[in-house]
């Protein structure tokens, strides 16, 4: 999720908030926009758009694929592709680079290398559900359930 045009940040900024762009960005995180033609975004490229029926805040997410007229877009660590397809009416923007503390800018890849990125952290995401189910089913097997659940306390 990103909120756009916020009176405190610059045109063609977003500030980033969420989680299905983990490892690629962090809440909070000043996200640098560009708008480019539509026909010139590519599978790999992160974009940010705004959906009429999202309100003020818009979505942040990868493009996975391309049709003609619409893109098809995922966050990193979502389970599926999003339902809602991107057309030139919601206004998408190419997310070129996260800004610093500092103002120095670290570039976003995209196109092929943001396409491999994309699969790398579709394979993170699943060690750690894997992981996951390994730990909980150990811990139900041993009773350990109650002591599993005070380590995830403390750990939020």
């Amino acid at each position: 999720m990103a909120i756009p045009n916020h009176p405190l940040l610059e045109k063609d900024t977003a500030l980033y908030y969420g989680n299905s762009m983990r490892r690629v960005f962090t809440p909070g995180d000043l996200l640098v926009c560009r708008e480019i033609p539509f026909d010139d975004f590519q599978p790999g490229d992160i974009a940010a758009f705004f959906p009429p029926d999202q309100g003020k805040s818009g979505i942040v997410h990868r493009i996975i694929a391309r049709d003609r007229d619409c893109l098809t877009t995922m966050g990193d660590n979502n389970p599926c592709p999003d339902r809602h397809r991107v057309t030139p009416d919601d206004t998408p923007r190419l997310v070129i680079a996260r800004r610093l503390s500092g103002g120095r800018q670290l570039p976003v890849t995209r196109g092929r290398d943001g396409l491999r990125q994309f699969r790398i952290n579709r394979i993170r995401r699943a060690v750690r559900l894997f992981a996951g189910r390994i730990v909980r089913r150990t811990a139900r097997l041993f009773g350990l359930q109650n002591a599993l659940r005070r380590i995830r306390r403390a750990h939020r």
